[in-house]
């Protein structure tokens, strides 16, 4: 059972899920994610992919929508930008980076926080619906990641995703605003 009171700690997953999954991450699924499961110690929610995409188009909230937004202090446009921010990502460019080394310990790392229902295939996972979301039109967003993970289920680690957003921190700022990276990124 979901709890109305979660820790303060929890709203900084929800709000954080878009850019951590999307700082990081191929053939075509054949299958996409039908729900989100959010863990965060002893709770668990999950969330059904198709309203999270309608509440990322048009702003409805679905009951649990609702809960999760109420629950986390988040403004919810806020939490719409960041599944609809679009962030410029050569396909030719993700594909070469996500095959290196790097790409690869980059994939794994975010493959501890969001991954499949087991261990196997979690870099596979992530590098699909990444390249996926970017096949089309060179940019990626959180929702395409999203509907492309090529699993009936996406799991997110919500004490594992409060880690590595601090990991991430000190590089972040050392980088700039995240503006300032997609600058980068778009300019590659």
């Amino acid at each position: 059972m979901f709890l109305t009171r979660i820790p303060q700690r929890f709203g900084l997953v929800l709000s954080t899920l878009g850019f951590s999954a999307l700082a990081f991450g191929t053939a075509a699924p054949t299958q996409a994610a039908e729900e989100i499961v959010i863990t965060y110690g002893f709770l668990q929610q999950s969330i059904p992919v198709n309203d999270l995409a309608d509440f990322a188009e048009s702003g409805e909230q679905s009951f649990t929508i609702s809960l999760l937004v109420g629950a986390s202090g988040q403004d919810p446009d806020n939490i719409r930008n960041v599944l609809n921010q679009d962030v410029p990502l050569k396909h030719s460019l993700a594909d070469k980076l996500l095959n290196t080394a790097p790409g690869e310990a980059a994939l794994q790392q975010v493959g501890n926080v969001v991954h499949t229902n087991g261990s196997e295939g979690r870099v596979e996972s992530l590098r699909t619906a990444i390249m996926d979301s970017a096949e089309d039109d060179d940019q990626v967003s959180l929702i395409e990641v999203l509907q492309n993970y090529p699993t009936d289920a996406m799991y997110v680690d919500g004490e594992q995703l409060v880690t590595l957003v601090g990991k991430m921190k000190p590089l972040l700022d050392q980088l700039g605003t995240v503006q300032d990276v997609l600058d980068i990124l778009g300019g590659l």
